[in-house]
């Protein structure tokens, strides 16, 4: 994998942007709201914070409905579709909210303007540093308020009615506190938090055992497949089914489930 190309915009009003390229993308929102739609899934907004993994060969659509600035990087080379399907993004994958890291993206313009072979080497490696950055989860924080919050996230994913609500009475604080400190710590409110962690798991499960789609979902609290199915898609750009068939074992079986049958392709 290599580095092509980085840059940054500024979307005006009416913004639009429709493009297929043979490359792998990551789009990284700094201020106001964006819009991408990938052929097939549900639109994924992108407010400041917000980023998102673009596969090679895959059409998809930028718009904006007012100024919104974004920071971008291309790679390509061998091994890029390997690389992005490794960290999850068939066709596209939103990633955990987080600040962008402009120093980074500053240092790769630099990096790309010199012909430099040393050069480009570390483009490279700065170049998967920043989308290992962007899929990755935030580190554990420090406060114990928010690591005990992500600790009941984590252990109460199947329950389809955790929210900040619940958890703020399991740690006797106010729902108020409590989604400022995550935000602080994390860069997130919580409802975003849960819904990652819920979506981690699901694609754990989904690659890792044969059990049926519907089942999964609820495990990972959606109690109605339809509901797991759109927020599948919105945050991976597949439906739970494809996901599966195209990251499980060869060798696993996954038995026949009615439910999964009004999961869209």
């Amino acid at each position: 994998m290599s580095a092509r190309s980085v840059g940054s915009c500024v979307a005006r009003a009416g913004f639009v942007e429709s493009k297929r390229r043979p490359i792998g993308m990551l789009f990284w929102s700094t201020f106001g709201l964006g819009q991408l739609e990938v052929a097939d899934a549900a639109p994924i907004a992108l407010p400041a914070g917000a980023a998102v993994l673009i596969a090679p060969n895959i059409s998809y659509r930028l718009s904006a409905a007012d100024t919104w600035r974004y920071r971008w990087l291309t790679c390509d080379g061998t091994g890029t579709t390997a690389l992005m399907r490794g960290f999850g993004c068939t066709t596209c994958l939103a990633c955990p909210p987080r600040p962008c890291p402009d120093a980074a993206f500053a240092t790769l313009t630099g990096l790309l303007r010199d012909d430099d072979h040393a050069a480009r080497l570390e483009a490279a490696a700065l170049t998967f540093r920043l989308l290992l950055q962007a899929v990755s989860l935030p580190p554990p924080p420090a406060d114990p308020l928010v690591a005990r919050a992500l600790a009941l996230i984590a252990r109460g994913i199947a329950d389809p009615d955790l929210s900040v609500a619940s958890l703020a009475a399991a740690l006797a604080v106010s729902p108020e506190h409590l989604s400022r400190q995550l935000r602080q710590r994390c860069g997130a409110p919580p409802r975003d938090l849960i819904l990652r962690a819920r979506l981690d798991r699901a694609r754990e499960l989904l690659a890792a055992t044969g059990r049926p789609v519907a089942e999964i979902g609820r495990a990972c609290g959606f109690p109605d497949p339809n509901h797991f199915a759109r927020r599948f898609r919105a945050g991976t750009g597949c439906a739970p089914s494809v996901y599966a068939a195209r990251h499980s074992d060869p060798g696993t079986t996954r038995p026949g489930d009615p439910d999964a049958k009004i999961d869209p392709r």
